[in-house]
């Protein structure tokens, strides 16, 4: 009887046991980073895991370094990490849990670098006379393909844009006459912000412009009256017919606006001279004139001036097209933006067409001259720099550029000249690693990643010294930015000492980085610490032919061991497994043996049959194994209650059991 109650409680134990094994599985939820951009090295690794276990992390394929174990039991713990780079970095969390280990990735953007903001107009307090002010700009981000860019004035808000970098963005504003602080500030998509602040005044300024004086219809005369000042005006307004006033008037007009003039007058047969003219209160004055002919039938030539027919001419007097119709010159309004593209506009003695005082300055009544020396335009008596002076007097002066924009990529706007930018031009020599204690006679080695870390396509000259003397050197000749390429070198010595060893890299647009370090050469047939004199070999976790096996989503590490008897660079490469999956070293030094972890993190179910190669100096290894990937089948976990009722169950049967044995016992006598 005593038999039968052990069996049956072992029995319970172990179903038991079972039962809680399956129902808690370790799954990885990390708090933070997430999946964003940030404007910080610095960010906070918050992991959680379902159970305790024990959790390790690597920050773009680095070092794996630990979280924390399960030795306290503990299933969530957070670290401040200082190591994240600008540009895209991959953080892998670990957390295994016996012979099982689950893994979570993330993918994060780091973005420290400011934006650029170049200001093209107006200039640092900059004077207007008329009310309408146009803001240009030109923000740059290193990552964000555009900006969220302002205007405030007089700290107000007065405008928002989204801008693509490298690209101009504007604001046109009414001011009235007044003193302003005015600022463009832009913010990329990590919040790193740049503005500008400066200055402007809207001086009180008087003007006038009359336009689009034309005849309609043989007897209806028009044209158009706009206040071209900042204050509101009254305008007197005159039409004379061969020196006789036909019509004379008066009217308000406020900034920016314009009034329309029409009447009728009954033209006799033959040439006229028609004149409008309008003089505000502030003494400003326009005057425009017409020639108009009225002839007596259809298809004649025009008169007055002379043209064909259906002929289009420039007339810079109303600055428009005008076309010949029936002997009369009438505007052509088929192509209103004709006379701007095809008539030579600067110099018709108004200020249109987007004309500035740098581009028309005779339209603006100003004498201009290019000082090359000193940079500086001057127009009438005013000294104009920046992007004036580059527009006027770039031909005259050599000038290349006036941004950045204007110089091809990698390179700055310097003195109106483009030169290499800073930065553009990087390469880094990391991952330096060498043979750490060598005997006479014997290879070591030296080996160190070379990476383009500029923006700048071209090639890097490698060399490596031994007490400054040089002993080999290679060329890689495509490396674009970003791109990675190791490299390595084998060296002797026949004198015992200290030796310094020195690895240069340079690249074809002059960046330069090196690395050094200093290594004890001991006397010949001795043994420095840590060397073996076992001969090379290699062995893997999993034996010819084997299979792996593991579940999607599920990470699985494979081990492979390396003894060498000399100091030796060593290259694995794995095959029949996406790269993207695995996480390895490519080259590593090897000085005695050391043991290289190859870890699997795969993504969709099937059979894999793959190899990993290893490349020694004098002998090579070759694993073959097949990676087994089945479907995930999520292990749910049971309910308090179901667990309650299978323990009641199985100990009625155990009581059951007891009960039944007991009676057979009885009846045998026992």
């Amino acid at each position: 009887m005593k038999s039968v109650a052990v069996f049956a409680l072992v029995l319970l134990t172990l179903i038991f046991f079972s039962i809680s094994a399956q129902a808690a599985m370790p799954t990885i939820t990390i708090h933070s980073p997430k999946a964003a951009v940030y404007n910080t090295t610095g960010i906070l690794i918050d992991v959680q895991t379902s159970i305790s276990a024990n959790v390790t992390y690597t920050v773009n394929n680095g070092p794996n370094l630990t979280l924390f174990t399960d030795s306290n039991k503990a299933n969530r713990s957070s670290t401040f990490y200082q190591s994240f780079v600008d540009g895209s970095n991959t953080l892998k969390v670990f957390a295994t849990d016996g012979n099982d280990t689950a893994v979570s990735t993330v993918s994060l953007t780091v973005d420290t670098e400011i934006p650029t903001l170049t200001i093209r107009t107006p200039d640092n307090g900059a004077s207007f006379g008329k009310p309408n002010v146009f803001f240009e700009f030109v923000p740059k981000d290193n990552l964000a393909a555009s900006l969220a860019c302002a205007l405030t004035i007089n700290n107000k808000v007065e405008g928002t844009i989204d801008v693509p970098s490298d690209f101009r963005g504007s604001f046109d504003k009414l001011l009235g006459v007044g003193n302003y602080t005015w600022k463009v500030s832009c913010q990329d998509t990590a919040n790193n912000t740049i503005s500008t602040t400066r200055t402007l005044t809207v001086q009180p300024n008087c003007g006038v412009f009359v336009r689009n004086l034309t005849i309609n219809n043989n007897n209806i005369v028009s044209f158009l009256i706009e206040n071209t000042g900042t204050i509101n005006q009254i305008v007197d307004y005159t039409l004379k017919v061969n020196l006789q006033t036909a019509v004379i008037n008066y009217t308000k007009i406020n900034i920016t606006k314009s009034v329309p003039v029409q009447t009728v007058y009954n033209f006799p047969l033959g040439v006229h001279q028609v004149e409008a003219e309008a003089k505000t209160d502030c003494g400003a004055t326009s005057l425009e004139k017409l020639g108009y002919a009225k002839s007596p039938g259809e298809n004649t030539s025009c008169i007055l001036p002379t043209g064909n027919h259906n002929q289009i001419s420039c007339d810079t007097n109303k600055r428009t097209l005008i076309q010949c119709q029936n002997g009369l010159w009438n505007v052509y309004t088929k192509d209103p933006t004709g006379y701007c593209a095809s008539c030579g506009h600067c110099g018709d003695g108004t200020v249109n067409c987007g004309e500035t005082q740098t581009s028309c300055p005779q339209d603006f009544g100003l004498s201009v001259s290019c000082d090359c020396t000193n940079r500086t335009l001057t127009l009438g008596l005013t000294p104009k720099t920046g992007q004036e002076f580059y527009n006027y007097c770039k031909s005259s002066c050599n000038l290349t550029c006036f941004s950045d924009s204007d110089c091809q990529e990698g390179a700055q706007c310097v003195d109106y000249g483009c030169s290499q930018r800073s930065g553009s031009c990087l390469v880094s020599v990391k991952n330096f690693d060498y043979t750490k204690q060598l005997s006479v006679s014997s290879e070591g080695y030296a080996i160190a990643t070379i990476k383009n870390t500029g923006v700048l396509n071209g090639s890097v000259n490698v060399k490596f010294f031994v007490d400054n003397l040089e002993r080999g050197n290679v060329r890689l000749p495509t490396m674009i930015p970003g791109k990675e390429n190791s490299t390595s070198f084998y060296f002797k010595f026949n004198q015992p000492g200290s030796k310094t060893l020195k690895l240069e890299a340079t690249s074809s647009c002059g960046a330069f980085d090196r690395e050094t370090a200093n290594i004890t050469v001991y006397t010949a047939n001795t043994v420095g610490p840590g060397q073996s004199q076992s001969v090379t070999e290699a062995t893997f976790s999993s034996s010819e032919n084997a299979t792996v096996n593991t579940t999607v989503g599920q990470g699985k590490e494979l081990k492979l061991g390396l003894l060498s008897s000399q100091p030796q660079v060593i290259r694995i490469s794995v095959t029949g497994i996406p790269e993207e999956w695995l996480d390895y070293p490519k080259i590593i030094g090897v000085e005695n043996d050391r043991s290289v972890r190859i870890f699997v993190d795969p993504k969709t179910p099937g059979d894999y049959n793959f190899t990993v190669f290893v490349e020694g100096k004098e002998k090579n290894f070759t694993f073959a194994s097949t990676l087994k990937v089945l479907d995930k089948v999520p292990v749910k976990k049971l309910e308090t209650t179901n667990i309650m009722l299978i323990i009641v169950v199985l100990i009625a049967i155990f009581c059951v059991v007891v009960y039944l044995g007991s009676r057979v016992l009885h009846k045998e006598g026992f």
